[in-house]
């Protein structure tokens, strides 16, 4: 990370990696997705709870990098970085966990958090905190 300036400004190939990673972790849920579509249309087969599991976990590792994307359009890759990983530590640090008396809400709702702790992690060379 470029650190000569006060301002936190990423190197090109920081930037660059962070959009890879985003890209990655969207594709994982396309694959993902297409999957589970395509063994539903498949009417001999029953639906299987791993292949919804798969997307819920996917749909919740892409969603950070989601924002991230969105973000950039916005803002720049610096303040979009810096700014999400401030919302989501502050809606870990907010959020309780999940009471639904629907176990797959609440297992999605514990898979976010999750997600968001590994986006937190995974991004945490990038910035100063």
């Amino acid at each position: 990370m470029n650190t000569e300036n006060t301002t936190q400004t990423l190197a090109e190939g920081e930037a660059e990696s962070l959009k890879a990673m985003a890209k990655n972790a969207i594709q994982r849920e396309e694959r993902a997705r297409e999957t589970l579509a395509a063994s539903l249309l498949d009417m001999t087969a029953g639906v299987t709870p791993s292949a919804m599991r798969k997307v819920m976990e996917a749909a919740a590792e892409a969603l950070p990098y989601r924002l991230f994307l969105e973000r950039i359009e916005v803002v720049g890759i610096d303040e979009a970085l810096c700014t999400l990983r401030r919302d989501i530590t502050r809606q870990l640090v907010t959020r309780s966990p999940a009471s639904s008396t629907c176990q797959l809400t609440n297992e999605a709702a514990r898979m976010e958090i999750g997600a968001s702790q590994y986006f937190l992690s995974s991004t945490a060379g990038y910035v100063q905190d």
